[in-house]
């Protein structure tokens, strides 16, 4: 019974997510994934109850970050944990054609709260290592600027889909996806791949500050490009009347 599903669930979520429209890290995640998703079909776990444990996953890992700094090694085992699990609940959904936009909406505002909060831990961790006052609020900065990246892109697609619902236009709302895709996925893997490498190098506060200090400035480049972008398209494409 589980290896039929390992397989149902490997096929179909393989060419749902082919590497070639994914990072490399998420395309790794997602391929973790389909050893568990048959673990909760065997079970009958609703998607959205795995979007909840994963929430909780989030919130015990968060906990940890701000609170007990002697269990960072746990922290990222949880941190890639969640975002493991983030690729169940929607594998779930697809193998049981039972996808829905709550669903999607769940797993978004999860993802957003704990990812967010995450690297603001993170960012007062190496506060805690290093006293460096002013690299605090450098990365802190980064923190904004990564909240702003992810919902610039839910607001500028729905504002591009109600514009071309009243002026009769078909502007592509996914800007990213079009311009510069690839060159995101890269920031995306390398400040995944620095968060995960840093626990390493925990021990070691010089290279544990290099670290940790690349993958906030890599989510600051990938955050001001993002802005950037859906700035200069929000002016080409919703210049028009509202109603």
């Amino acid at each position: 019974m589980y290896f039929y599903l390992f397989i149902k669930s490997y096929k179909l979520n393989s060419n749902n997510r082919p590497l070639k429209s994914v990072s490399l890290i998420a395309y790794i995640f997602s391929s973790l994934a389909n050893f568990l998703i048959p673990i909760f079909l065997i079970l009958k776990v609703k998607p959205n109850f795995v979007t909840f444990l994963n929430f909780i996953l989030g919130l015990i890992a968060l906990v940890i970050i701000f609170f007990f700094e002697d269990y960072y090694l746990l922290a990222i085992i949880l941190y890639i944990f969640f975002f493991i699990l983030d690729h169940v609940d929607g594998g779930i959904a697809r193998l049981n054609n039972n996808k829905t936009f709550y669903g999607k909406f769940l797993d978004s505002l999860s993802g957003i709260f704990f990812e967010s909060l995450f690297y603001i831990g993170l960012a007062l961790f190496l506060f805690s290592k290093n006293n460096n006052f002013l690299l605090l609020n450098l990365h802190l900065l980064c923190c904004i600027f990564y909240i702003f990246d992810i919902f610039i892109l839910d607001k500028f697609s729905s504002l591009v889909r109600w514009c071309n619902k009243e002026n009769q236009k078909s502007f592509y709302p996914y800007i990213r996806k079009k311009y510069f895709y690839r060159l995101f996925l890269t920031f995306y893997d390398i400040y995944i791949i620095l968060v995960i490498i840093s626990v390493f190098f925990v021990e070691d506060s010089f290279f544990f500050e290099k670290i940790v200090s690349l993958a906030f400035l890599t989510m600051f480049f990938s955050g001001l490009l993002n802005i950037i972008l859906h700035i200069f398209y929000s002016y080409k494409f919703l210049n028009l009347k509202k109603k």
